[in-house]
């Protein structure tokens, strides 16, 4: 018996998926009552979006019943309530949140924060609001966006680029198949940069860095 072919999304399968499902959210802001948000970088299997949250103002509780949700705070700092637990992250922290984990986002600096969310897989319409400050429960994910505004600080990832949040830099990075991702990373694409084949341990993961 063979072993058979395994066959990831490619660049034309998202884009035909995005058509058929939902809006294109590439190159634009979706605004929110609580801040703003945009996408910075996606792959087959994730989408990075920005996240920036005006002083003392927070997110839904809601949930994602398919995707597992990655915050990381980049600056200020944030309280993530589940329904058991609240864990206080600062600039360089991380959570992860498993699909079906009700949570809430609430910025406690006085600047507001800004937050790296990593969805797997991409869906936005992978949305449960129970609890709104805003009025929004049982309502699903935005369907108006703008064009970046100067004072958005509208930005996006790529294998050339970085971004960085006081000393910190944000950027994509390639580790080697077998090897363990470096601690404070998210991976976020597979078998990419190098062709694979079974049975060959060629090829590198994509991830995410703060640091």
């Amino acid at each position: 018996m063979t072993t058979p072919l395994h066959i990831e999304p490619c660049a034309r399968d998202s884009e035909v998926l995005a058509q058929l499902t939902g809006p294109n959210y590439h190159d634009v802001v979706v605004p929110k009552p609580w801040g703003w948000e945009f996408l910075i970088y996606e792959t087959p299997q994730t989408a990075t979006w920005y996240l920036r949250l005006l002083p003392y103002q927070e997110t839904s509780m809601h949930c994602h019943q398919k995707k597992q949700t990655t915050l990381l705070v980049v600056t200020g700092a944030v309280i993530v309530t589940t329904f058991l637990r609240r864990d206080y992250l600062n600039a360089g922290d991380s959570i992860i949140l498993a699909p079906g984990v009700f949570h809430s986002t609430h910025a406690t600096f006085q600047q507001g924060a800004e937050v790296i969310e990593v969805e797997t897989p991409p869906d936005k319409t992978d949305l449960v609001r129970m609890v709104d400050t805003y009025d929004r429960e049982k309502k699903g994910y935005e369907k108006e966006f703008r064009a970046p505004e100067p004072d958005d600080g509208y930005f996006t990832l790529n294998r050339k680029t970085e971004r960085l949040f006081g000393k910190r830099s944000l950027r994509l990075r390639a580790v080697l198949r077998g090897q363990p991702y470096p601690v404070g990373t998210i991976p976020l694409r597979w078998d990419t940069w190098a062709p694979t084949s079974p049975g060959n341990d060629a090829g590198v993961f994509e991830v995410l860095e703060f640091a």
